[in-house]
């Protein structure tokens, strides 16, 4: 999965993880992309990407994101902000 810069190797078994990274490894360096290996995670079973929380099984939105939007103030009347 890639958004921008940010990309995710998935794997079910530690050997697809391995090959699945070693694939993109090999795409990378035919387009001469470069990583930075500072702001790299390898084999994490569960991290925060684009605003949710993603483990091997799902993935839930971060409820440090959300939760002040769930707790937004209804408006109480036409004239009231929104």
């Amino acid at each position: 999965m890639a958004y921008r810069d940010d990309v995710i190797v998935f794997g079910t078994t530690k050997e697809g993880y391995d090959n699945n990274f070693k694939k993109l490894f090999e795409r990378f360096m035919q387009k001469n992309v470069r990583i930075k290996p500072s702001k790299c995670m390898f084999e994490v079973m569960q991290l925060e990407f684009l605003g949710f929380n993603v483990c091997s099984k799902r993935y839930r939105p971060d409820p440090n994101r959300f939760q002040p939007r769930v707790n937004i103030e209804s408006p109480k009347d036409q004239n009231h902000p929104r």
